[in-house]
């Protein structure tokens, strides 16, 4: 009988060993503790179980919090138990759920919604919760949102108390964590300043804000289409940066995948569209056009797709992927993004060039970044890519667009420049015009003086022929004079039409000789001497005695000099000067 009593006994102790837990003592004198290795915790995949179950229930089979893998899974929810005596009072101090995905972004972090049981002698203490997704008026405590942790001051002195905790991750797909440790003021955080290693990040959001900011002004002042998508896509970009160091994406209870999907894949599609007014394709190259309007359509339609899909039929999310099929779009996307941006390379538009040199270069990094998100690489010194090259397109497409508006405005010069050489090829011809009738009109009057003169002699010859029946016609010698004086002055009016011909064009050229030009001017004038005694006209002259040499058409001058002269004797009544 006493084998029996003894194996009885030790099955008893056994059995508590497998299922018991521990109580933990929670000494103020140590600051921190880590309470992993008593951690018991149970995985609910189907949503059954409830809090007083699990602090009655101690046959469910658990994982103790040290022996947990680093990722739980994905939409799942898990609960966790507790054991915890206060060895003294713990006003500040608090329970923290450490969240081991150091670095950015902050969209990753905390966990959905944990809630905090607190059990003594199976009647409930307390009820406290924490995550990104419980308001902020509900949380137990005023830390950042990112760092989930529950109160510790109710804890009373001396009593054990069952802690059991539910846990789920956030709607973005990253799974739930526990990590617990309970921590004094004086060691109220387990992360140092900084510890996110956002310090790049925050400059970013900097730059892009300040870009945006600039860029939208410019818009608003010039009302130019390129101005607008490239705010717009840096205002995505913005926002992106944003959430990732932490800005309203955790201002957020609901609708935090819907606003994460827009901002961060907006950038995708307003970058085609940005492309399209810098290339200004839908002119240029139209058939290709197409191609760039679609790529952006398809982007602009997924995004739409996915967050509908979300807020309608609340799928599981895993790691910011509502169904598989999200990642394989947005490899589609990369890769015709990327082939696009290798054609465009080559098109003859310096722009296209332009801008495709740059998505060349986003497409590589975009492609970079959508292998890291699936897992398959590694960044080199785990630098982000989506962030690099968001840094190397701003920097890009800031100078592209300066490069742009050079070539424009000395684009618009030369036409402008162009537009005035027309018009005053237009006002020259329109003068020439005027020239021209002007001089057709008097020279028509001057063909009729010397015909009329040569038809006289020529009349009166076959006039007296007739009268005499003679079949030769006689020219006395002054006729003959006549007729031969008025030929001359008709072959010199024929000559003057020749030089208009030639003028009109360029094809009249002087021939320059060097020589005394005031002695050749004073040749000419005198010459007219005779005329103003005959017309009683005062011809007054006055040369300049300085030095006469000079480079000048001696037979055009002639014509200009007679010209002008014959003129002013034609128009100056008798008794003039």
């Amino acid at each position: 009988m006493r084998p029996v009593y003894c194996f009885f006994v030790f099955a008893l102790l056994a059995l508590n060993l497998v299922w018991g837990q521990d109580v933990y003592e929670l000494d103020p004198k140590y600051p921190v503790h880590d309470l992993n290795p008593h951690l018991q915790v149970y995985a609910d995949s189907m949503g059954q179980f409830s809090a007083q179950q699990l602090c009655d229930d101690t046959t469910l089979p658990f994982t103790l919090g040290d022996r947990l893998p680093r990722f739980l899974k994905t939409n799942t929810t898990y609960w966790g138990k507790l054991k915890l005596l206060a060895v003294d009072s713990l006003n500040g101090w608090a329970l923290h759920f450490e969240d081991k995905m150091i670095g950015p972004p902050a969209w990753t972090k905390s966990n959905g919604k944990v809630d905090v049981y607190a059990y003594a002698n199976g009647q409930l203490l307390f009820h406290q919760k924490t995550g990104v997704e419980y308001p902020k008026r509900v949380r137990a405590t005023d830390s950042k949102w990112m760092l989930n942790s529950i109160d510790l001051a109710p804890l009373p002195v001396g009593e054990p108390v069952t802690l059991v905790i539910r846990a789920e991750g956030n709607s973005l797909g990253y799974p739930a964590y526990f990590n617990l440790s309970a921590r004094s003021p004086g060691q109220a955080f387990y992360h140092e300043p900084y510890q996110f290693h956002r310090t790049f990040n925050i400059f970013m959001f900097g730059v892009t804000f300040i870009i945006f900011l600039h860029f939208l002004l410019q818009f608003l002042y010039l009302k130019e289409p390129v101005y607008f998508w490239f705010s717009l896509w840096l205002f995505f970009c913005m926002m992106t940066q944003a959430m990732t160091i932490g800005l309203i994406i955790g201002a957020l209870s609901k609708f935090r995948f819907p606003v994460h999907m827009l901002f961060t894949h907006g950038i995708f599609f307003t970058f085609w569209f940005f492309g399209r007014a810098f290339i200004g394709s839908k002119r240029k190259i139209p058939k290709l056009d197409r191609w760039i309007l679609g790529l952006a359509l398809f982007s602009f339609i997924e995004i739409v797709l996915m967050i509908g899909y979300v807020i309608f039929f609340d799928p599981d999310v895993h790691f910011l992927a509502p169904t598989p099929l999200h990642y394989i779009m947005l490899n589609i996307y990369t890769i015709a993004s990327f082939a696009l941006s290798i054609v465009l390379t080559w098109q003859k538009d310096r722009f296209a060039r332009y801008f495709g040199a740059g998505s060349l270069i986003a497409s590589l990094f975009l492609i970079m970044g959508t292998l890291w998100s699936m897992g398959i690489i590694t960044p080199l010194f785990r630098l982000d890519p989506y962030v690099t090259g968001m840094f190397l397109q701003i920097i890009i497409y800031s100078f592209g667009i300066a490069y742009r508006s050079q070539k424009l405005n000395q684009q618009a010069q030369q036409e402008r420049l162009q537009a005035e050489r027309s018009l005053a090829e237009i006002q020259r011809m329109r003068d020439l015009d005027e020239v021209k009738t002007r001089f057709f009109a008097n020279i028509s009057h001057e063909f009729r003086t010397p015909l009329a003169l040569i038809q006289g002699p020529l009349q009166q010859a076959e006039k007296q022929s007739d009268r005499l029946k003679d079949k030769s016609v006689q020219l006395s010698e002054k006729a003959f004079a006549v007729i031969k004086k008025n030929t001359v002055r008709l072959q010199m009016l024929v000559n003057q039409l020749l030089d208009l011909s030639k003028i009109e064009s360029g094809n009249l050229h002087l021939k320059l000789s060097r020589g005394g030009l005031l002695q050749f001017l004073r040749t000419h004038v005198f010459s007219f001497e005779s005329m103003a005694e005959r017309k009683n006209i005062s011809l007054n002259t006055h040369f300049s005695g300085e030095s006469n040499e000079a480079y000048y058409d001696r037979d055009k001058l002639e014509k200009i000099v007679n010209n002008l002269l014959s003129n002013a004797f034609k128009y100056t009544p008798p008794g003039g000067a």
